[in-house]
């Protein structure tokens, strides 16, 4: 009944307790807001119902549904629907065939997830939510771009401390290879150690280093690069669930107005 008067419009909510009052409900005012219907033995408070359905949550869909306002769709422009009021339609409509059709579509638990996010982000057309969720979607790129460019250069630092060290362990061995005239067999009882000394300098030379870096230096670039990534990965977290939060939604969104539409096509042709 909540939500057949709310299709009704109601422009506050004394013209929704009014409505109420029509359809037969009594209606209890102190503290809290109850209402008893002409079956109920006793009243029931308005704030013991469901999410969606209590006193503030209605005063909140009435003050924003004077703002929003269901259009037709029209070529090349999306239907503004109320997406929290369909939602609690869809979500109290009852088990006829097409509420069954409805809930194999949608994961009712998802639903409340996504109507308590409408709710606490104040959203009322597909349009807002679609802006949010491409926002989202920047942000966490962006995010994550980030993310690997820090984690890339630590890797070259690793890579480079690396090479340091063996060019530093190695660099008494090649010398002695080198007076030795680079003979093989030198080169055969000494083959590891030469060829990391062989690997470091090509290194140093693709990186065109004039001074070899010391490695304390690359240590304290290493974690503070560190310390900057695990900061930047606790905000990619966050944004990444807000980001599926309203793609989900928007997802949602879009198969609530597709249903509608295709109920409104099947009604027509009736």
């Amino acid at each position: 009944m909540i939500v057949e008067i709310l299709k009704k419009k109601p422009k506050d909510l004394e013209a929704f307790l009014n409505l109420l009052r029509e359809e037969g409900y009594e209606i209890k005012r102190g503290k809290h807001i109850a209402v008893k219907g002409r079956a109920q033995k006793r009243f029931i408070r308005r704030d013991s119902l469901h999410e969606g359905f209590r006193t503030q949550d209605l005063m909140h869909i009435l003050a924003k549904a004077q703002e929003t306002h269901s259009v037709q769709q029209t070529s090349g422009k999306r239907q503004k629907i109320d997406l929290l009021i369909d939602l609690l339609a869809k979500a109290q409509e009852g088990k006829g065939a097409r509420y069954q059709h409805w809930a194999k579509v949608f994961n009712l638990k998802q639903i409340a997830k996504v109507l308590l996010f409408l709710q606490e982000n104040d959203i009322h057309d597909y349009e807002q939510l679609d802006q949010m969720a491409k926002e989202a979607a920047v942000q966490t790129d962006h995010l994550l771009s980030d993310i690997k460019q820090k984690e890339a250069r630590m890797q070259e630092i690793k890579e480079l401390w690396t090479h340091i060290i063996n060019y530093s362990k190695t660099r008494g061995t090649y010398t002695a290879y080198r007076k030795a005239g680079y003979s093989q067999k030198f080169f055969e009882a000494h083959r590891e150690k030469i060829t990391f000394h062989k690997a470091a300098k090509k290194a140093f030379d693709h990186l065109k280093l004039k001074k070899i870096p010391k490695v304390a230096e690359l240590n304290e670039k290493f974690n503070c690069l560190a310390k900057e990534k695990n900061a930047k990965y606790a905000q990619y977290r966050t944004e990444r669930e807000r980001m599926w939060n309203r793609v989900n939604a928007r997802r949602n969104a879009e198969m609530i107005m597709n249903e509608k539409n295709q109920e409104n096509a099947r009604d027509s042709r009736k």
